[in-house]
């Protein structure tokens, strides 16, 4: 089963960014559940800043802690990876592990 929800703000933190918004002109949180097991990951379009895009870009250290909220005031959060697309201006959230609905 695959679900997808459309974000409206999501915010990072890492080891070397304190917190960074991330804009988007689109972006959804896509959860999949398949035989037992859940993985999440974020997918954005027309993404930025473009300093922070750059950033992750070229950074080993991709990990962050991530908070998004929907247009209906659900929140999520969790640890993710950054694959930036500095080309398309875009980028992924890959999810590492539990994603918590508050």
């Amino acid at each position: 089963m695959m679900e997808t929800i459309d974000l409206v703000q999501i915010t990072i933190s890492g080891d070397d960014i304190e917190v960074a918004e991330l804009t988007f002109s689109a972006a959804q949180l896509v959860i999949v559940q398949e035989f037992g097991s859940k993985q999440w990951y974020v997918d954005t379009t027309d993404a930025g800043p473009s300093e922070l895009l750059d950033h992750y870009y070229v950074s080993d250290n991709i990990a962050v802690q991530m908070t998004a909220r929907t247009n209906d005031g659900r929140t999520y959060s969790g640890t993710a990876y950054v694959h930036a697309n500095v080309p398309c201006q875009a980028c992924v959230l890959r999810g590492d592990g539990e994603l918590t609905e508050a």
